[in-house]
């Protein structure tokens, strides 16, 4: 029976320095920058400029900063009566990580491009925070006109982080083929980039190419997201002692997430034949609010399931008897 996978996908955006002064950052400085989850809907209107899905659950997510740091240092660039083209810079990045609008992050790029003269000293980090927040802001035309040139970029990390935000854009238009080649792509200009990684793997689980997807998410640091995506993963492939492993760990660090109750509720009932423990977890599992209507419905088709089985047992027993 085939689980539910939640389907999140990460881009990066360049993010200010995280020293104490705000200096200026060069393009291969963004190695640590801000990952965000996409959800497989994409954007929702009634959330403005953000994204429908953030990956809030997974590591990715948390900047080096917090978030009031960095709404106090774009205060005090902003509040600069003549910034420098630096200042400016560093403006833009740090409004990119607060995914502020992307027409005020315009209006300042405005500024920049004026202050040094037809746009020719613009840095390629600037381009990609412009690019990424136009995605994030549903300005598909405006993000493919700043990101594609950055795929040919110099610096690998800005051609990886182009590529990875227009893979994310095909998928954002359900273009699936394109989006893996497009990840591809940045993890060939840099092997150890983990969004396009992360992207690619959750694209592979999700149409069911487990072995692939085990390779691609395998070398990546396993925070509590990324082991219950591999436990889909074992649990497909039939690597029950690894499923096993990964259910303990998952429902320690996260025992309220639905999706893995119910992938472990699966296992216990299939691989282990431990009916009991698995409609505890189904029972469990049912409580937790989200998921919608197809693992409600799932839930009690698998405990209708167990119902079946332990009669069939007990009937069994009493025939012998």
């Amino acid at each position: 029976m085939k689980s539910v996978l939640v389907f999140l996908l990460v881009l990066t955006a360049a993010c200010a320095s995280t020293r104490g002064d705000v200096g200026v950052r060069d393009d291969d400085s963004i190695a640590e920058d801000l990952d965000e989850g996409f959800g497989s809907e994409g954007p929702a209107s009634s959330l403005g400029p953000t994204l429908m899905l953030s990956l809030g659950k997974n590591s990715y997510a948390r900047p080096r900063l917090s978030m009031q740091k960095i709404n106090e240092r774009i205060d005090t660039l902003a509040s600069k009566q003549r910034p420098s083209p630096a200042d400016l810079e560093n403006l833009i990045a740090l409004q990119s990580l607060a995914r502020r609008p992307f027409g005020e992050i315009w209006a300042n790029a405005q500024k920049l491009s004026r202050m040094i003269k037809n746009n020719k000293g613009v840095s390629d980090t600037v381009k990609l925070n412009l690019g990424i927040s136009a995605l994030r802001s549903g300005k598909y035309a405006a993000a493919d006109y700043f990101l594609d040139p950055l795929t040919k970029a110099r610096s690998g990390r800005i051609k990886a982080s182009a590529n990875n935000a227009i893979g994310v854009m095909y998928l954002l238009g359900k273009n699936y083929q394109d989006a893996s080649l497009a990840f591809k792509r940045a993890l060939s200009a840099t092997a150890a980039y983990r969004p396009a990684a992360f992207n690619l793997g959750m694209l592979q689980l999700r149409f069911g190419n487990f072995a692939l997807a085990r390779r691609t998410l395998g070398d990546l640091p396993p925070d509590w997201f990324i082991n219950a995506s591999m436990l889909i993963i074992e649990r497909h492939l039939g690597n029950v002692t690894r499923a096993n492993s990964l259910c303990k760990k998952v429902l320690q660090q996260k025992p309220n997430h639905k999706m893995s109750k119910l992938n472990c509720a699966i296992i216990e009932f299939e691989e282990n034949k431990n009916y009991k423990q698995a409609r505890k977890l189904l029972q469990e599992a049912a409580k937790i609010g989200g998921g919608g209507e197809f693992w409600e419905n799932l839930i009690y088709r698998l405990l209708e399931e167990i119902d079946t089985r332990e009669f069939s047992k007990k009937l069994q027993a009493a025939v012998l008897l």
